[in-house]
């Protein structure tokens, strides 16, 4: 054998070992990358859900179906019919005064006062809403005296009876004069308005009486509702010409009855009754009030009224091209503050779409261009069989117009339930094109912003360019503002643009795209929002639980022992800001915005007080009057307001058009989010917007505005608040907040109040144009009172048309927000709901268990599985917390019906259950799954196997995790009394009687609590007055949303050894939280300022030695932390792996490289010389 040829072998030998070892390193290092890559792929292919989004369940298609036309009628029309009589809810005075023949201008001398009525006069202002009569600033004001309960009080007018004085209705030269007196044969109705003090203590009936020659010939009882103006039409058409001897009504006389709801109550209070807009008609004014018009040109079919319906009943025949009505004779003011019409109606014909046809009164035929269509489907809300189009119109001066029912598929029948002017909110633009996407790019901060051009419009302004422009939230997009301002961006023309573009401020921003022409400007689409601002932050916020969080207001430690976890606070920013230098300031978009340091202060520690609890705080801000002109002007909206002409709201909407109240406000939010982000200050979770903003006269006053114009306010609010907050902190929620007046059929005239339906509806539609984002609704629901076992609306239709939402109505609100047009993206929004506290709490008794009664039955009602969408309840009880806490601790947990069962018979006496009262399919339906397990201290010490300490204490400062907590000054370790390792806290002193004070251990990772059957400790309280000789230890563990609460007393001047029971907690295996409290002897505020001490806190066993106890502590110690440092290193794999594979790479490639250097080596030898 040569030297060369084993030469050759040994080194060929050496490199397929080499590749063999090189080749199994890299396929293990496949294998770990495959797994690493797919453990990475299983972290972030799970779908993501919205933060606040819950996902959306089919409604049942028919749950708010109405059975007859009657009640369908009765609800869209918020009208009651007794005998001759129907009431109407929320008087239009634009609607009423173009409906009547004549209006009454007497004065209030004319009326007289009997049986009980102590006074007439009049008016010009109301001391209740709507506050100011409804025509000719003046009104009757009939003040009546305390009485027996059922008693009636009566005003009363004469009529003349002298024919010369008496002109005839239908003949009146004018629709507003002084009634002389009215003949029976020229009148049909007799109408008037009544305001009666809003309460659900007092009910009221009323009483119309028509007089002919003493006589009484109409004599009707009616029911009539309160809270606002409410319109009475009585048809005395019916009256027997028996009566005609004498065809002049003598005498009208109106009668009101106060009834109390509780059965109880003998007498009633003083109240004043408000009379106006008294009326005699020739015709039915109350249907002209429905409809406009109660003369109808028809085509396609024949219209007919069904007096037992109160509907008008269309009669489709589908050989006619496109059926129609028509109104004949439209009044001049129908419109008046409107900029819509809607129609009401159930279809049995399948039609598709309606086209409303409008004419001017200079045009004389309708033409395509004045029109407007919606389809059916866009209009009907799940599960009902209403359909309700809106049509807006771009003039006021409309003088008639044409509803077109299209697409009619079969011979039936459309009935008409209302035909009314709207305030709706609706894209004022002619489009020429549209901004589809306005994003933030999360890693170059630029705006992109994407859209399209009509090719008619890119054909006709080829050789222009596309600018874009961004505008402050105060400025509006018209020529004037555009052609004093520089594009932020242009590009070419095309039917397509993208555009990037950089701006200072950019969340603040709304974006506008449009053509520059030789006169102006071509706005192709509406403004339009960033819409990613969540998403252009890192932190990503977490998705929607469908667990309902239960929140109760109470003193924090108090409201986490009972398991609160959601929580609100007001601040008042009109209190906030200050005008002149202070030491707290926030800099925002170049200028600077001092504080008021003594209210920041209190918001500090308000907030904190929640700081080492797991309930989320919710942040709500108002406005109230400053004291100070200058900064009212700077940060209130109205114009009036802000010269101090109308101070008689509550509080006020802020100022979000000029450029200082708009900065303000964003500044103000911005420094909010960022202080409030965790740390020393605390944490929010969300923002709520104002209290009940649809009460807007008294909650959030932006002056008299069109429910258009309110929504838009509200809107523009709510996008500079969203986004200034969320840009800084993304993991809050912004709320609007709405009240429990759901649908009362305003009228486009109402201005100051508005239904809770149609301004979400107008809300969310402004949103949209602008960029749809994710706020939420919080909403606060009707106090429910129980009544002697009567709960309001319990009996009434489940409808979108229901008056009030009360906790039972919930549902409906539920169902609203899964309509299309309120998603956001393809899921609805979660909503909160707010119980207020009436203001006074109950003492102890049956007063106060009828209240938590209350409170059950509103828990359970929102509890059930009908209202998924609600993910808060917060309420504010009227009773004292400490007398119920067990109830409300157990309330949203398994033992919650065994807790709250002998609260059933005070919320109705003839009811045992909860099952009873609410049914057995709501109680089955029930969200109750939160764990609670209560424990007391163990009377003697048990028998254990083995005992170790949970926690690595000594007294060089090292507390292992445990820290001061709420009351708590300092917390440190010692060694005293001839103890080593004692924890000595320092606790101090509080003006709240329920304050719970103590320390805290905030667990790094989650602790496993399994092994042990007890936790034992020894407690000594030092510093105590001298008078107090015990207090109550409450120790609590928590895991997640689950606690085991332990109380014990200990007694003072020596160790007291506490034993406390795990054995029923069955989540002590994930525990993530402890807690060591104490408190004065049954919540009394009377222990000072003690030093709580605790020594030798362990875990016992019954099965397990002490050996393997500490060995488990140590074990999962060493495994949680070392697993986090394990993680960090998972993160290096891939990398790891690549520079080996790489390294195997070259090092073949240098081992090749050396063996083919060798072997040239070798040939350069002469062969005689090799073979030696």
């Amino acid at each position: 054998m040569t030297l060369q040829y084993r030469y050759k072998k040994s080194r060929r030998g050496r490199i397929k070992i080499f590749i063999k070892y090189a080749s199994a390193a890299f396929l293990l290092a496949a294998v770990l990358s495959s797994s690493v890559i797919s453990s990475y792929a299983a972290g972030i292919s799970g779908e993501e859900t919205v933060d606040g989004m819950v996902e959306s369940n089919p409604e049942d298609e028919s749950a708010y179906t109405y059975l007859n036309e009657t009640d369908a009628a009765k609800y869209v029309c918020a009208m009651n019919k007794f005998g001759n009589v129907t009431v109407i809810r929320s008087t239009s005075p634009s609607l009423y005064s173009e409906a009547v023949s004549v209006r009454d201008t007497s004065e209030a001398s004319d009326w007289t006062a009997s049986d009980g009525t102590l006074s007439v006069a009049q008016a010009d202002a109301l001391a209740r809403y709507p506050w100011n009569p409804l025509f000719d600033n003046k009104c009757i004001s009939a003040f009546i005296g305390s009485g027996e309960a059922g008693e009636w009080h009566y005003i009363e007018r004469h009529f003349s009876e002298d024919a010369e004085e008496i002109t005839g209705i239908s003949s009146a030269a004018a629709n507003e004069e002084d009634i002389k007196g009215i003949n029976l044969e020229d009148c049909k109705e007799i109408s008037f308005a009544v305001n009666l003090p809003e309460t659900t203590e007092i009910k009221y009936q009323m009483k119309l009486q028509v007089n002919i020659s003493g006589t009484v010939v109409f004599d009707e009882i009616f029911e009539i509702g309160t809270g606002g103006w409410n319109t009475v039409f009585a048809d005395i058409s019916d009256i027997s010409e028996s009566y005609f001897n004498s065809p002049y009504i003598s005498s009208v006389r109106i009668g009101v009855c106060p009834i109390p709801s509780d059965d109880g109550q003998t007498s009633t209070n003083p109240f004043t009754l408000y009379l106006d807009g008294f009326a005699a008609s020739a015709h039915s004014a109350v249907r002209k009030y429905r409809y406009m018009t109660d003369e109808f040109i028809v085509y396609g079919g024949t219209l007919g009224y069904d007096n037992e319906a109160d509907v008008y009943r269309f009669n489709v025949v589908t050989s006619a091209d496109s059926p129609f009505i028509e109104t004949k004779s439209l009044g001049q003011n129908s419109l008046a503050y409107a900029n819509a019409v809607k129609v009401s109606f159930i279809d049995y014909t399948s039609c598709s779409s309606i086209t409303l046809y409008y004419r001017t009164s200079n045009e004389n035929e309708y033409t395509e261009a004045g029109s407007y269509t919606v389809t059916v489907k866009e209009s009907q809300l799940a599960g009902s069989n209403i359909i309700s189009c809106s049509f807006p119109l771009p003039d006021s001066n409309i003088s008639d117009f044409r509803i077109s029912f299209k697409g009619c598929t079969s011979d039936g029948e459309i009935v008409l339930l209302s035909v009314c002017p709207a305030s709706v909110q609706s894209s004022s633009l002619e489009k020429y094109g549209t901004i589809d996407s306005c994003k933030i790019s999360q890693n170059t901060g630029e705006v992109n912003i994407k859209g399209t051009v009509l090719s008619s419009v890119s054909e006709k302004y080829q050789t222009s360019k596309i600018s874009i422009y961004a505008l402050d939230p105060w400025q509006t997009s018209d020529s004037i503002t555009l052609s004093e301002l520089q594009p932020a961006a242009q590009t070419k023309m095309s039917s397509e643009f993208s555009v990037k573009l950089q701006t200072e401020n950019y969340g603040l921003k709304k974006y506008t795209a449009a053509i520059r022409t030789g006169t102006g400007f071509i706005i192709l689409d509406s403004d339009k929002w960033i819409t990613n601002l969540k998403g252009s932050s890192a932190s990503v916020s977490g998705s929607a639980s469908n667990t309902l969080k239960k929140g109760i207001i109470a003193e924090a430690t108090e409201a986490q022992s009972i398991g609160s976890q959601a929580a609100y606070i007001t601040a008042d920013i009109s209190k906030l800001f200050s005008l002149s230098y202070t030491s707290c300031s926030y800099d925002y978009n170049g200028k600077t915005f001092y504080y008021d340091e003594n209210e920041i202060d209190s918001l500090d520690k308000r907030i904190a007080e929640y700081k080492f609890s797991p309930i989320n705080v919710y942040l709500r801000i108002i406005a109230s009057m400053p004291g100070d002109s200058e900064l009212a002007s700077r940060i209130l909206f109205d114009g009036a307001v802000k010269a101090g002409k109308i101070t008689g709201g509550r509080y006020y909407a802020f100022n979000i058009s000029e450029e200082t109240g708009s900065e303000m406000l964003a500044a103000l939010c911005k420094m909010i989010a960022e202080r409030y982000k965790g740390g020393s200050y605390g944490s929010i979770s969300g923002i709520i917007i104002g209290e009940e903003i649809n009460l807007a006269y008294e909650n959030y006053y932006a002056g008299e505005k069109t429910l258009s114009e309110f929504s838009s306010v509200c809107a523009d609010t709510l996008r500079i608040i969203y986004n200034s907050s969320v840009s800084v902190n993304p993991e809050l929620n912004v709320y609007l907040s709405f009240g429990s007046d759901f649908y009362n059929s305003r009228g486009a005239d109402c201005t100051i109040h508005f239904d809770v339906r149609e301004l979400i509806i107008a809300i969310a539609d402004k949103i949209s144009y602008g960029g749809n984002i994710d706020w939420l609704p919080a909403v606060t629901i009707a106090k429910t009172n129980s009544c002697c076992g009567k709960s309001p609306g319990a009996d009434s239709q489940k409808s979108y048309e229901t008056q009030t939402l009360f906790s039972g109505e919930l549902d409906v609100l539920c169902s609203f927000f899964k309509q299309k047009k309120l998603l956001y993206g393809d899921l609805p929004r979660s909503i909160m709901t707010i119980s207020e506290s009436k203001g006074r709490i109950t003492a102890n008794g049956e007063s106060s268990m009828k209240q938590a009664a209350e409170y059950i039955y509103d828990f359970y009602n929102i509890s059930n599985s009908k209202c998924s969408l609600i993910n808060v309840f917060i309420a504010s009880p009227d009773f004292n917390v400490y007398e119920h806490e067990e109830m409300l601790r157990c309330i949203d947990t398994k033992q919650s019906l065994s807790a709250a069962e002998e609260y059933a018979q005070f919320f109705d006496s003839g009811k045992l259950s909860w099952e009873e009262i609410l049914g057995t399919e709501l109680i089955k339906s029930l969200k109750l799954s939160r764990k609670v397990c209560e424990t007391a201290g163990a009377p003697e010490e048990p028998e254990v196997q083995g005992a170790a300490p949970i926690w690595y204490i000594n007294s060089d400062k090292n507390t292992d995790g445990w820290t001061a907590a709420e009351g708590c000054e300092s917390l440190e370790t010692s060694d005293l009394l001839d103890r080593k390792n004692i924890m000595v806290a320092k606790l101090g002193d509080t003006e709240s009687p329920l304050k719970w004070r103590g320390i805290l251990n905030d667990f790094e990772y989650v602790r496993d609590f399994s092994p042990f059957d007890y936790i034992s400790m020894e407690i000594q309280l030092a510093h105590m007055p001298e008078n107090i000789d015990s207090a109550e230890i409450m120790l609590l563990l928590r895991s997640g949303s689950d606690y085991l609460i332990a109380k014990n007393y200990v007694s003072t001047g020596g160790w007291n050894k506490l034993i406390f029971s795990l054995s029923d907690f069955s989540e002590r295996n994930s525990i993530d939280c402890i807690k060591i409290f104490v408190r004065g002897a049954d919540g009394k505020n009377n222990i000072g300022s003690p030093t709580l001490l605790i020594s030798e806190i362990k875990g016992l066993s019954s099965e397990h030695d002490s050996k393997y106890l500490s060995a488990f502590i140590t074990q999962e110690r060493y495994k949680n932390l070392y697993s986090e440092v394990s993680a960090s290193y998972e993160k290096l794999v891939p990398i790891l792996i690549a520079v080996i594979i790489a390294a195997v790479i070259l090092e073949i490639f240098y081992v090749k490289h050396r063996i083919k250097k060798q072997e040239n080596k070798q040939n350069k030898i002469p062969f005689y010389k090799r073979q030696i």
